[in-house]
């Protein structure tokens, strides 16, 4: 069996968690990062610093974490979803209720899992 091909949009505060949770899972290859800010934790490794959620598709990615500001989650989810792409937001989900009705639904219309991340201390 191939392993999963992850992208991670945003390297910020959460993000550079991710990025080494994702380079530790077996099974599972970090082969996209994306933050059109720019990577302050020097994350990215040997990987190229893309600068669009668009980019993070083109590079074919089965799945995408979305860790960057939450007025930013609907829009990224909803070409995530539209591409057919699973992800994994973390919380909150969306700025408002509406808005995450909105990603919900996008989800659910593409037949694509969409979650959202929960960290427990």
């Amino acid at each position: 069996m191939k392993n999963l091909r992850a992208g991670l949009l945003g390297v910020g505060m959460m993000g550079r968690h991710h990025a080494r949770v994702l380079r530790e899972i077996s099974g599972v290859d970090l082969v996209a990062i994306a933050d059109p800010i720019g990577d302050v934790h020097n994350v990215t490794g040997d990987l190229p610093l893309l600068d669009s959620v668009q980019q993070i598709i083109a590079a074919g990615v089965d799945y995408c974490v979305v860790a960057i500001p939450t007025a930013f989650h609907r829009d990224a989810a909803l070409v995530l979803a539209d591409a057919g792409v699973a992800a994994l937001i973390e919380k909150p989900i969306a700025a408002t209720g509406q808005e995450a009705r909105e990603i919900v639904a996008a989800f659910a219309a593409n037949g694509v899992v969409g979650g959202v991340g929960h960290i427990e201390r």
